[in-house]
This record gives structure tokens, C-alpha cells and sequence, in this order.
């Protein structure tokens, strides 16, 4: 079962809220701010609908470094 689930009806509601406004301005959780320090940050705009607007958590997973990789950081 996915984490999200929205009826058409809740969508339509929510996305209401946000029609004539730029990203910017929906920008509530201040999404936009990582560009600031990685300005080559792709889905942005994606990042801005899912966390600032439907209130998506943002989750990042972590891997542990390859085995080269930890070599090279040695």
C-alpha cells in the first residue's frame, strides 16, 4: 500500500488552494533553499508539489560507501 493515497476529491481540493500561484509562493517548506547550495539539483519543482503543497515528509536514504569508495576516502 503506498504511503500516499488521495481521493480525485482531496487532489482537487488541495491543488485549488494553489492555482495562480507560482512555486515560490507555495513553497512552504522552503524546498528551493537547497538549490541554493547545489544549484544543479534536477525535480525540483517536483520536490515543491510533494513536500510544500500534498506534505510528502522528505526522506533520503543513505548507502553505505563501496568498498573503492572507502579506499579512496583513506
Amino acid at each position: 500500500m503506498a504511503l500516499h493515497e488521495f481521493t480525485r476529491n482531496e487532489l482537487d481540493t488541495i491543488l485549488k488552494k494553489v492555482v495562480n500561484k507560482t512555486l515560490g509562493q507555495v513553497d512552504v517548506n522552503n524546498v528551493f533553499a537547497r538549490t541554493i547550495t547545489h544549484p544543479k539539483i534536477t525535480g525540483i519543482a517536483g520536490d515543491v508539489v510533494e513536500q510544500s503543497i500534498l506534505g510528502y515528509l522528505l526522506c533520503i536514504i543513505f548507502e553505505e560507501p563501496s568498498p573503492k569508495a572507502q579506499l579512496q576516502l583513506q
